[in-house]
């Protein structure tokens, strides 16, 4: 688990849900998903980036 690849896919998927957080893409974070689930099992991608989008949300309370 610990390759190159899964960082590399995990990163685009983090940047995809980062850019649908920011307003510029509505469907990016279910996108993020599925390309995470490309490297593992839905499962766990959906476990992986459910966290992500609850800090994000978290940290985008203070400016607001």
């Amino acid at each position: 688990m610990f390759e190159i690849g899964f960082f590399s896919i995990a990163a685009l998927a983090v940047v995809f849900a980062g850019i649908s957080k920011g307003g510029f893409g509505s469907g990016a974070a279910f996108a993020a998903a599925a390309i995470l689930a490309t490297i593992i099992e839905p499962g766990q991608a959906i476990g992986i980036m459910l966290p992500l989008l609850m800090l994000m949300d978290v940290t985008s309370l203070k400016p607001y």
